[in-house]
């Protein structure tokens, strides 16, 4: 369970990137402590970029990293609604590769940008932008997601996507 503390660090963290946003670069650790701290922000980088790849592609690998990352309470919240929870998508997604003909089609223009790890002890945010880069105009998202270290594992607990609004 999340503390009220760690809610409001979390709050405070989301509204400085809004009112002091960073240079944009690629990819980025915000944490500059600890090796082991080092060590979290890499692997959840990593874990971000390879639920980004499985999202858009039809690889069957998806499902196991799903259910290996994704917490069993995780909160999806879209840009319109809220999205299906953990075990809604598990069953999505096996499914479509059960189905082989309802396997989504590869997006390679789908592009990942400004990925960024904030740790707050066992709690984590990232957040980065995803677009169309064949269609630039194209309702790009920001998505933060929330994931907090269980038994020395890190689990999503919250994704968030909203429009991106250039400034």
């Amino acid at each position: 369970m999340i503390r009220p503390l760690t809610v409001g660090i979390l709050a405070l963290g989301l509204f400085s990137l809004v009112l002091f946003p960073r240079e944009h670069h690629p990819v980025r650790a915000a944490s500059s402590g600890t090796e082991a701290q080092h060590s979290d922000s890499e692997s959840l980088i990593q874990i971000e970029k390879d639920l980004f790849k499985a999202h858009w592609t039809s690889n069957p690998e998806v499902v196991e990293m799903v259910d290996k990352v994704f917490a069993d309470d995780w909160v999806n919240l879209e840009p319109d609604r809220r999205g299906p929870g953990k075990p809604e998508m598990m069953d999505l997604l096996d499914r479509l590769y059960r189905d082989k003909k309802a396997l989504p089609k590869p997006y390679p223009v789908m592009q990942q940008r400004d990925l960024q790890v904030f740790l707050f002890g066992n709690t984590a945010v990232a957040t980065y932008f995803y677009g169309d880069t064949a269609k630039p105009d194209q309702h790009p998202t920001d998505v933060t997601d929330v994931f907090v270290k269980d038994g020395g594992a890190w689990k999503l607990r919250l994704s968030r996507a909203s429009p991106h609004f250039q400034q």
